[in-house]
């Protein structure tokens, strides 16, 4: 090889570990001793099912969903589809959540039927999901076909348009106080914003940065807990924020990566490598993590956490 060809080749792997670490820099996998200090803090309990007392400013939409709901019931009209539509982190599934799991339901419906569809939506499946998920056998195709006739389901870029009678119900961001009172909620623990009135404006201005939106809201409730004033203005005067109109991830969940600890970073980036919607069983991710050496053996429990 010539000198001229190893030049030429030094250069493209110069070129790409100066690429491998930019974005070493950008997702901020490398300890900084000289940042602050971030505490585990209080892990918020999840849970499969919605905790009403948690959703804020929904309910004039839940009665209008129920109503659309028991009206087709009660008028013995053909299995019908309600397409609820809103922009990513709106607060969709969270609604359809507080629906499903209103007592009215119970008395009007014998059978209920939780099915979630992934970006790569295929009618024939989610049918066969639902079906199966009521019925005592897996080849019920009788019924299968029956219910295949109601509906005709259309897959465009990235949207199922399902031709139904009923319009598509379109949920909004929430209102200002509504945003407000779900950030209190996660910032602080339950307590109200007279118990902060040090960091009453400042609330405003993280809703509106949010566009009230409730996952974004959520996510820097999460990140501003037990915070005081100065994080909470660090934040507000984050570059990120100027990225908004050109990146398709809602700057508050970039900030919350941003402000987790270093060794979360590297476990959540590794997360990247696996395809979208696949389902993680955590102490195999545990496990994997502490091959990477990313979690310390001695520490699985917290690796499963």
């Amino acid at each position: 090889m010539s000198d001229r060809k190893i030049s030429s080749k030094l250069k493209e792997i110069s070129s790409q570990l100066e690429g491998l670490l930019n974005q070493i820099r950008i997702l901020s996998l490398v300890e900084n001793m000289r940042g602050r200090h971030y505490g585990t803090g209080e892990r918020l309990q999840t849970t499969s099912l919605v905790v009403e007392s948690e959703v804020h400013g929904r309910e004039e939409d839940k009665e209008k969903i129920l109503e659309i709901l028991l009206g087709v019931e009660s008028n013995d009209s053909p299995v019908s589809v309600i397409p609820i539509v809103g922009m990513a982190g709106v607060g969709k599934t969270t609604l359809v959540q507080l629906v499903y799991n209103d007592e009215r339901l119970k008395h009007e419906f014998d059978l209920k039927a939780w099915a979630c569809v992934t970006d790569d939506f295929n009618a024939f499946k989610v049918t066969k999901c639902i079906l199966e998920s009521v019925s005592s056998g897996k080849n019920d195709y009788e019924n299968f076909n029956m219910l295949q006739q109601n509906h005709r389901y259309y897959s465009t870029r990235g949207v199922a348009k399902i031709m139904s009678r009923i319009p598509a119900y379109h949920v909004t961001e929430l209102s200002e106080d509504d945003a407000v009172s779900l950030l209190v909620q996660q910032a602080f623990g339950g307590k109200t914003i007279d118990a902060n009135p040090d960091l009453r404006d400042n609330c405003r201005s993280v809703v509106r940065r949010c566009k009230n939106l409730p996952l974004a809201v959520k996510a820097l409730g999460g990140l501003l807990r037990m915070k005081g004033p100065k994080e909470w203005d660090e934040v507000l005067e984050s570059k990120i924020w100027m990225d908004d109109e050109k990146s398709e991830i809602l700057p508050a969940l970039k900030l919350s990566y941003q402000y987790l600890p270093p060794q979360l970073k590297r476990c959540f980036a590794y997360c990247a490598l696996f395809p979208k919607d696949y389902e993680f069983d955590k102490f195999e991710l545990a496990n994997l993590w502490m091959e990477e050496d990313f979690v310390p053996e001695s520490k699985k429990e917290l690796g499963s956490q």
